[in-house]
């Protein structure tokens, strides 16, 4: 009876992005300095398995090929490719000439533990009982994620793909077990001639070509590396399996390090650190009087002085300044986010994630659950997640072009036009408007009342002026808009950051910001512009944002605002948990500020 190991490794990894990618496969995530699925290969080489098929897709295959034959030479493995990512069966009958000279198959998934017993018992069971295949089925109770299994007359008769309710029991398949090879294949070429056919557990299939499966419900522990924390329960399970190691002598004084972790030849331990069960260090340097538990630091981590640091996942190539503490504990069951959403956890205590290449200044306290994604630049509590930025939103007036001087010179040539025919001169037109009419409402949340043409009208009401309030208004538009320029370098910047949403919020109405914005041939660029009437109230005020951030489906975190104004612009973003950055002089509550528009772009990739 010949039989072979299939281990499905084609998965993207989209899940635990910013940690692991299609480029950099979580299969190859290392744990006690080796890649997770060598544990796989070392397990069924223990079982007496010599037989290898690895299910890859186009971007991991190379990776994993070469990795397998470096260190596994005499393993007798072929590489299958599963060019569209269509689920585990699909990936399965993707090395179908591979298993056309096999019995039975051992499927696997190359990002699922069991504990150790599992395959023994399930090769046990299979010896004495062959049929078509064996299963092994885990009582569960969200039923909803798993495929579930139909019983008839005490046999297997079905497993049902993600039942949304009503489930036929509450036991489910999780991927470890042992199929016929040929009834397998016959029973997925059938279902590719059925159109429309949706995709079945892979047991199932051999079920459908009228094949027979044992089963046993078994009550092995079973985890799954599909999201960020599963990295610290797989980092829990392999030391308790397999026991620490502290391999590096480059120790400091008083050092205490736990027989528990995990510590490299090539990690640099400060004087005073203290290393907690569960954590693991790869040629990572550790400043003094730091402590470190139940975490997870990829290689090239700095970590500095003073820190604390609890229930974390660390990027390779961190940066962490001195006294950096990280917060775990929460009321509620923590909430991460992860493909865009965010997904809740079964901890009450976690700590933060921060992804590849993150620098963190010192001093710096990051909430439970918080992440940080690659390349960000943390000058500030970690009390948002603080994710790629998707949208930009600028404020207008003195942000993308001065009005300061400006205004005052259009508002001028108005009362000069509404002074014609009029005993009262244009100064004192101007005059009174200033100090009497707009005085009164420039502290008035109604965009009506704050617009020109209100002040206008009251200011022709009050002299019973002759010339139309409504005209004046246009000679202000129009002198506003030939006395404006752009401030230096905006359209080309713009230009630049064509990939982002871009968002006008500005506290003019509709009529006059959008005039402005083609006058000075920016409209082209925006993908929206926000007025004072589509808000409903002038700044500062949260109803700027949050209308755009539900119609482009973004979260506060996936976006920054720009203004001059950190009351009026960026307060009201930052209490949302979007990003600020200042323009003009320098701000230390925003997280970022500029003087020159050229270092918008890089800006906003940073923070």
């Amino acid at each position: 009876m010949f039989i072979k190991a299939v281990i499905l490794a084609a998965g993207e990894g989209s899940r635990l992005y910013p940690f692991f990618t299609q480029e950099n496969p979580k299969v190859l995530l290392p744990f006690l300095g080796r890649p997770l699925f060598f544990y796989h290969i070392d397990e069924f080489l223990s079982q007496g398995v010599r037989d290898f098929v690895f299910v890859c897709n186009g971007e991991n295959r190379e990776q994993i090929q070469d990795l397998c034959q470096k260190n596994y030479p005499r393993l007798r493995a072929v590489f299958a490719t599963q060019e569209k990512l269509l689920g585990p069966a699909h990936a399965v009958y993707s090395a179908r000439s591979e298993l056309a000279d096999s019995d039975f198959f051992i499927l696997k998934y190359a990002d699922s533990l069991m504990q150790s017993s599992a395959l023994p018992f399930l090769l046990d069971n299979f010896k004495k009982n062959p049929q078509d295949g064996v299963i092994l089925l885990f009582s569960v109770s969200d039923f909803k994620r798993f495929g579930i299994a139909r019983f008839r007359d005490g046999k297997l008769a079905e497993i049902v793909e993600k039942p949304q309710k009503n489930p036929p029991s509450h036991f489910a398949w999780r991927g470890l077990s042992i199929l016929g090879s040929q009834k397998f294949l016959q029973g997925f070429r059938k279902e590719i001639l059925a159109p429309g056919a949706a995709e079945v557990p892979t047991p199932e299939y051999v079920l459908r070509s009228g094949g027979i499966l044992n089963y046993k419900i078994v009550n092995f522990k079973n985890f799954d590396l599909g999201y960020p924390w599963d990295i610290l329960t797989y980092n829990r399970v392999l030391i308790d399996q397999f026991g620490g190691k502290i391999l590096t002598k480059k120790i400091g004084k008083n050092v205490k390090i736990s027989s528990k972790s995990y510590v490299d030849s090539k990690t640099v331990l400060g004087d005073n650190v203290q290393i907690g069960d569960y954590v693991s260090l790869e040629n990572a340097h550790i400043g003094a009087n730091t402590v470190i538990r139940d975490s997870y630091i990829m290689p090239g981590a700095k970590i500095g002085k003073n820190c604390k640091i609890l229930k974390t996942v660390i990027g390779q190539d961190v940066s962490i300044g001195d006294n950096f503490q990280t917060r775990i504990k929460a009321k509620n069951k923590i909430k991460v986010w992860s493909k865009g959403e965010y997904k809740e956890t079964s901890f009450y205590a976690l700590g933060c994630f921060l992804g590849p290449s993150v620098i963190v200044k010192n001093k710096i306290i990051a909430e439970p659950g918080k992440i940080v994604y690659p390349g960000k630049e943390v000058n500030k509590n970690i009390v948002h997640d603080i994710l790629p930025i998707r949208a930009i939103f600028f404020d207008a007036d003195n942000t993308l072009y001065p009005t300061r001087k400006a205004a005052p010179q259009a508002d001028k040539k108005a009362m000069a036009y509404l002074a014609q025919g009029s005993i009262h001169s244009a100064a004192k037109l101007y005059r009174f408007w200033l100090e009497k009419i707009v005085a009164r409402i420039k502290e008035s949340k109604d965009p009506k009342k704050r617009s020109r043409l209100y002040s206008y009208q009251k200011l022709a009401q009050k002299y019973a002026l002759k010339q139309d309030y409504q005209k004046a208004y246009l000679v202000f538009r129009d002198v506003l808009a030939k006395v404006m320029k752009p401030y230096p370098y905006v359209l080309p910047v713009l230009k630049e950051l064509k990939n982002y949403i871009k968002v006008v919020v500005s506290e003019d109405n509709q009529d006059l910001i959008q005039y402005k914005l083609q006058k000075l041939g920016l409209r082209s660029y925006f993908d929206l512009v926000v007025s004072a009437e589509d808000a409903g109230v002038m700044k500062p005020s949260a109803k700027y944002f949050t209308a755009v951030l539900e119609k482009f489906k973004l979260h506060p975190e996936e976006s920054v605002m720009i203004g001059d104004d950190w009351k009026k612009d960026l307060e009201p973003a930052a209490a949302l948990g979007m990003r600020t950055i200042k323009w003009g002089e320098e701000d230390n509550r925003a997280n970022g500020s500029i003087r020159d528009f050229r270092m918008l772009g890089k800006l906003v990739r940073k923070i």
